[in-house]
């Protein structure tokens, strides 16, 4: 079973609990998440054990990924687990950290499936790490607006 992860950090001159009221909120995913394409049905409270399904960008397709949500630890993280097209395995964690300037955000995406392997996986990191960042950028701007 081959994998790919991909990590990045940024930090918002901003409250660990203002960026939590984004992040831990399901709904939202749409301001700021730049795979995001769209939601068959509004996705539940982020609570463990709920399941939805998203639509998401990437590769220049979009495909549905059926998602769980496993853990909350209301402020600081929200693990998700998916399972997309081909049988890819998803978990997709967001941390929050205070920080001295506001808050730190850990955006991490493991990708798992017997089709990665040597080349794929730098591919799929080359695609998703752009995307994650704008990603946070998009957060970013959330609160530059307030």
């Amino acid at each position: 079973m081959g994998k790919a992860i991909v990590t990045e950090t940024a930090n918002f001159e901003v409250a660990p609990a203002a960026v939590w009221a984004v992040l831990g909120d399901l709904r939202r995913l749409p301001e700021w998440l730049a795979s995001h394409d769209s939601f068959p049905k509004e996705p539940p409270a982020a609570v463990p054990g709920a399941t939805f399904a998203q639509r998401v960008k990437g590769l220049g397709r979009s495909a549905e990924v059926d998602w769980r949500v496993e853990t909350v630890e209301a402020p600081r993280s929200l693990v998700l687990s998916g399972r997309g097209p081909m049988n890819v395995k998803v978990w997709f964690s967001l941390s929050v950290e205070p920080a001295e300037a506001g808050s730190t955000v850990t955006y991490r995406t493991e990708y798992t499936s017997l089709l990665l392997s040597g080349p794929l996986v730098t591919q799929v990191h080359e695609a998703a790490t752009p995307v994650m960042r704008e990603s946070l950028r998009n957060l970013a701007a959330l609160f530059s607006r307030t």
